[in-house]
């Protein structure tokens, strides 16, 4: 049980240090890029700007999370029911793609909303 605690733990202080780790190199490229441009846009203004996108991570997760526990739902009330694995496959691959989709659209929509408001 503690085992278990502890593996939570290091896997939630290492997946929150790998974000802000990406958080700041997202935030230098886009103001580096802005700055390419000409456009004025300093990186605490990016870093806030990441901080609101990252709201839409919760939809994401919340169709992962859904996704990996219905079908070990399905595993535990049908054990032999290995004609799912592809299926279940395609679809985590299909959630990668969309959700990559998702998570662009909305960062592309906040950064240019972002440079006009602030030029």
């Amino acid at each position: 049980m503690l085992v278990g605690a502890l593996v939570i733990i290091i896997f939630s202080l290492l997946a929150y240090g790998l974000l802000a780790l990406t958080t700041s190199l997202a935030s230098r490229l886009t103001a580096w890029e802005a700055a390419y441009r000409g456009l004025r846009l300093p990186r605490p203004v990016v870093q806030r700007a990441l901080h609101f996108h990252s709201a839409h991570y919760l939809p994401v997760a919340l169709l992962t999370f859904l996704t990996i526990w219905g079908h070990q739902v399905l595993i535990a009330k049908y054990p032999n029911i290995d004609q799912l694995a592809v299926g279940y496959l395609y679809l985590l691959c299909a959630e990668v793609i969309l959700a990559a989709g998702y998570l662009f659209s909305t960062y592309w929509t906040g950064m240019r909303n972002l440079m006009y408001a602030n030029g």
